[in-house]
């Protein structure tokens, strides 16, 4: 008797149907064991967890818009400190604006892990 007994039938792009051969090739597996080592192995995404993400990408966004705009401003006042003639100040703004800068190109890098994870898991919904 068999263990499985429900069938379907799915419909595929020339695309996915290439990607599902390749599969069947490289792993020497059936259609059947390859179909189901995808389902069992699968994430899918809840609603909560993919607006969870757009929310963070939201924060990111909006905290790297304002880390943007820090050395301009650090700037200014650089070029008041320099005008006024103090040193000391310039040299501790200098320091600040590379850690900004810093910060930033860090902060891009999260945010575009983040929009990569929400694009991901986009395509995974039903």
């Amino acid at each position: 008797m068999r263990k499985r007994t429900h069938q379907i039938k799915i419909w595929m792009n020339d695309e996915e149907y290439a990607l599902l051969l390749d599969k069947m090739q490289r792993s020497g597996q059936t259609r059947q064991n390859v179909m189901i080592s995808a389902l069992k192995e699968a994430t899918i995404t809840t609603e909560e967890e993919i607006s969870e993400l757009k929310r963070s990408n939201s924060l990111m966004a909006d905290l790297l818009k304002q880390l943007r705009g820090m050395p301009t401003n650090i700037n200014q006042v650089a070029h008041m400190a320099n005008a006024t003639g103090q040193i000391a100040s310039i040299n501790e703004l200098s320091k600040m604006t590379n850690q900004i800068s810093n910060l930033r190109r860090e902060g891009e890098v999260i945010w575009q892990l983040i929009r990569q994870s929400i694009s991901q898991r986009k395509h995974m919904q039903p």
